[in-house]
Formats: C-alpha cells, structure tokens, sequence
C-alpha cells in the first residue's frame, strides 16, 4: 500500500449541481426535467424511459452544435415543486414519474422515475423530493408495465408484470390455476377514488385458510 508522502490538491464541488454533456441539435430549457441516453452518457429533455437524471438549472442551447459540444448543467438533488396530474393531500410519499421534461404523472407505466411527495401545496401541486443518487423507483424490479383496461384477464403473458389501475371498479379476471400468471397489481388512482375486484377464473375458485 502506497500512502501520500506530500499534499494532494485535489478538484471539489460543492453543492447538488452537476453537469453532463448535450445530445446534438437540442436545447435544455430551466426547469426541464433531464433524461440520460445511457447508449452514450449525453442528457437531453427527458424522454418518457429514460434514467432521470436531475432538473436544468438555467438554458443550455446546443442547437447548432455536434454531441457533447456544450455541457448542461443541473440538479441532482433537492426539493422542487411540481405540477403533478392528480395530485391531493393525501399524496405525501407517493412515487412521481415523468412522461416527457414537463409532465409529472403518479403512473410508472411508460414513464421515468422521478422521486417522492414531500408536500401537498395545492390540487395538482407537490413539492417533490428528488436524489438521482439515493432515491430509488419502488416498482424497479418490474421491467414489463401496463395500465389496465376497464376489464382484464389474465394469462400466462402476464407473468411478472406490473399492472396498474387507475379506472373505477375495473374488474381483473384471474388466470385459469393451470396457467398462472404471477403478477403485481397496484392501485394508482388518487386515495379512495377508485376500487378494483379480483375474479377468479370460470374454471376455479378462491380459496384461503380455515379461520376459526
């Protein structure tokens, strides 16, 4: 092991900002929300899929230039106020998605995993936390999303899937016991707005523990 015999002078930042480089062609506009095409490292305005990879602190205009001719530079952390479709006060600790740089949705179908609620300010206005670092999409292990129709049933296509909810008394109809479909449905609408009835297959039926 080799130790420092003299003083290293090293670069630090300070702050939640960083910098990335710009696709070609764009423009970073303040406030945008900003995706990462990890093919190449290079941000541009998110696009619904994309890694979230922090907030455009002011203009950055790459327009007429080559990838990586300028460099954006961002948030990657802190507490922003947002515009989320949706939104009541019961929303504190919700996950919030982004499907493009300036819509902000509660749905992880096609969409970019933004942060959490920290505060209800108004319907339809939350501040949102955000750590591209150290907040994580609760629902990442789920690489196949989808929002359920009106009615639904099952099968096999469905193994492993993250289904979503968000329509009044949507009624999902089990797989047949000898086609199992292992999935996960989530409710997405906002608190007590929508309820949603499992139904089991014509061919089986529920079943649960003898309580006395």
């Amino acid at each position: 092991m080799t130790t420092l015999a003299v003083d290293a002078f090293r670069n630090y930042e300070l702050g939640d900002v960083n910098e990335f480089s710009l696709i070609a062609s764009d423009i970073l506009y303040e406030g945008a929300a900003i995706g990462a095409v990890d093919g190449t490292g290079h941000i541009r305005p998110l696009v619904a899929g994309d890694r979230f990879v922090g907030f455009q602190e002011r203009k950055s205009d790459n327009s007429a230039g080559a990838a990586a001719a300028i460099r954006g530079r961002l948030w990657h952390r802190g507490v922003i106020e947002l515009s989320v479709s949706g939104a009541v006060i019961t929303d504190v600790g919700q996950p919030v998605y982004a499907t493009d740089d300036n819509v902000f949705v509660f749905t992880p179908v096609a969409s970019s995993f933004v942060g959490f609620v920290r505060r209800f300010k108004a319907a339809g206005v939350v501040e949102v936390e955000f750590d591209v670092v150290r907040c994580r999409d609760p629902w990442a292990q789920y690489t196949v999303r989808e929002l359920s129709a009106a009615t639904l049933t099952l099968d096999i296509e469905d193994q492993g899937k993250l289904i979503c909810v968000d329509t009044d008394n949507t009624v999902i109809t089990l797989a047949a016991v000898a086609t199992p479909a292992n999935c996960t449905i989530l409710n997405i609408a906002p608190f007590r707005t929508a309820k949603f009835s499992l139904s089991p297959n014509a061919s089986a039926k529920v079943q649960g523990p003898n309580l006395p």
